[in-house]
């Protein structure tokens, strides 16, 4: 947090002296931002996992109407069709893309109004197995029952043994702490670890169920978002780290997900995001293995701008929004990206 302070300290800086303004006159190559949110929303009241409301619907307006105004808004098919056979990027101006993931229902509610105000048709990467609430992310229980506990710490014992604090008045940072322990063993938890940390804080975990009605889209919803002209793409079927799995996990989580949102859609699904999107969340198999389902982008989760000429078209980098990026903070983050921007090595391109 400290680190984000301070950079939102010189974005303010940069802009206040006008030097931000004079690097955005100044950078007008041809390239290509992604941007990914999850939701858009007021934080405040909020029982689940706040960190993944990436703006409200205030700040989603006034970053959408810069963006708007600084790029050229690509739709996915665009984006598509920009890049070639040979895995070459064709730009004529600075580009952008705006994208979701997950499907969450604020997506519908909040988002597409403003996208449809501002004209823009962002791209939305379903995780299929959240439609109509069937599965409640793993987040979002440990966020709910830290938030739903009138205990002053917890004593777990897997994944691994840890005792958490809980103040009242700030459960994101408990929230935190015991996310970090399933990222750490391994991107997941599991239903017994769940239900290991609900007994500990003394919370009757089925109530969730109840809460949660309404968080993500149901399937007749997802299809009143692509009708507003979004994209929709896959993000697996369970949402994974895809890195963990084995092969014939890997596959059946890429192909399912297109199948399942094909056949609900009646379209062809051409775009996939990695669930997570680090370095560490998939690897060249796994481009190859999304390649093979007969995708034909994939993005992944990097702080990077693209340059026009070779890309990596399995692995398109993507700037994640959160909610402490201030209008200075991300066209900051945007233009020093930009500036000491560089064409992927051949040993990157080579994987497309």
């Amino acid at each position: 947090m400290l680190i984000r302070n301070k950079r939102a300290f010189i974005a303010e800086v940069l802009d206040r002296t006008g030097l931000l303004a004079a690097l955005e006159r100044i950078s007008s190559k041809p390239c290509l931002v992604v941007l990914v949110y999850h939701r858009i929303d007021e934080p405040f009241g909020d029982r689940f996992y706040a960190p993944l409301i990436s703006a409200t619907p205030e700040a989603f307006r006034t970053q959408l109407r810069w963006i708007r105004d600084r790029f050229e808004i690509l739709s996915l098919d665009h984006l598509i069709d920009s890049i070639d056979k040979l895995g070459s990027l064709h730009l004529s101006r600075p580009s952008a893309l705006i994208t979701f993931d997950d499907g969450y229902r604020d997506n519908l509610t909040n988002a597409a109004p403003i996208a449809r105000e501002l004209d823009i048709k962002p791209a939305l990467f379903v995780t299929t197995g959240f439609l109509d609430g069937t599965t409640i992310p793993w987040w979002e229980r440990v966020a709910w029952i830290v938030r739903s506990t009138r205990r002053a710490s917890v004593t777990l014992d897997r994944p691994k043994l840890a005792k958490i604090r809980i103040d009242p008045n700030d459960p994101n940072t408990a929230i935190a702490e015991i996310i970090e322990l399933f990222i750490r063993s391994g991107w997941s938890a599991e239903d017994a670890d769940l239900d290991h940390l609900a007994e500990r804080a003394e919370v009757v975990e089925h109530d969730i169920r109840a809460a949660a009605d309404g968080l993500f889209l149901k399937r007749e919803e997802l299809r009143a978002v692509r009708n507003m002209g979004w994209s929709i793409g896959a993000h697996t079927v369970s949402h994974r780290c895809l890195n963990s799995l084995d092969e014939a996990e890997q596959v059946a989580e890429i192909n399912q997900s297109k199948r399942e949102l094909e056949e609900l859609l009646g379209d062809r699904v051409d775009g996939f995001a990695y669930p997570f999107g680090g370095v560490d969340a998939y690897d060249t198999n796994t481009e190859r293995l999304a390649r093979d389902a007969g995708y034909r982008v994939a993005f992944a989760l990097r702080p990077k701008v693209v340059l026009c000429g070779s890309v990596n078209r399995w692995a398109i980098p993507r700037f994640s929004v959160g909610q402490s990026d201030t209008m200075s903070l991300l066209r900051s983050r945007l233009e020093l990206a930009r500036l000491f921007g560089r064409r992927e090595s051949p040993r990157e391109s080579s994987r497309a």
